[in-house]
């Protein structure tokens, strides 16, 4: 799942995609009350919700400021279910994701 992202400073288009599965089966997202986005360079820190289906597709809709900083970014998918435990997407390693500078 883990993989790199590139998007160019100040861009919203498209939206933050990735998929969660297991060795067998792609991870049912609509089990989960809520699912937030968090990307994190230095001090920067990006969060918001987001979205998932029965076959494991996640989706983060960028909002205006998020692209405003360049750098490289950790970032993963935070699901919550109706308990309040969570399981944070993806388990082995965090999504990569690179604003690029305009010039």
């Amino acid at each position: 799942m883990a993989s790199t992202i590139y998007r160019r400073q100040g861009d919203r288009l498209p939206a933050i995609k990735a998929q969660a599965f297991t060795a067998t089966n792609n991870v049912d997202l609509t089990q989960f009350a809520s699912i937030t986005f968090r990307m994190v360079c230095g001090a920067t820190v990006v969060t918001g919700p987001a979205s998932g289906d029965a076959n494991g597709n996640l989706t983060y809709n960028l909002g205006a400021s998020d692209t405003a900083v360049p750098g490289t970014y950790s970032a993963y998918f935070i699901a919550t279910d109706g308990t309040g435990k969570v399981e944070t997407l993806p388990t082995g390693e965090n999504l990569t994701v690179v604003i690029v500078p305009t010039i």
